[in-house]
């Protein structure tokens, strides 16, 4: 417990007083599926999912960010699962708006070692 104690003071005494940070750089990076577990959530019966979604934001001076996406998982075994996310984006405010395609994807998990229920 003195570990514990002596180690949050050393951790809190060198955090800066005040922190910046962008967040995530990217919408869709932040949310790619496999780096949350999908092994669990998809169903044993099915092989294949595909989930749309979208974000919004509301900025200063009009601004709204409208960033849809799809997003496909395929399971290939109980352990291994691959994932594609194709996003978009949509802007619009005081100086015009625009809509592209965004970034495309691609990610994998492959889960070494299973606890059992």
């Amino acid at each position: 417990m003195k570990f514990f104690l002596s180690s949050l003071l050393i951790l809190i005494a060198l955090v800066p007083l005040r922190l910046n940070g962008q967040g995530c750089s990217d919408a869709g990076f932040c949310s790619i599926g496999d780096l949350k577990t999908q092994l669990t959530q998809t169903d044993a019966n099915h092989k294949n999912a595909i989930a749309p979604g979208a974000s919004l934001g509301i900025g200063l001076e009009g601004t709204l960010v409208l960033t849809p996406y799809l997003e496909y998982s395929r399971k290939l075994s109980e352990r291994a699962v691959l994932n594609a996310k194709l996003t978009a984006v949509y802007a619009t405010g005081d100086l015009g708006s625009n809509f592209d395609i965004g970034d495309l994807f691609f990610s994998g998990s492959y889960v070494v070692a299973q606890k059992k229920n």
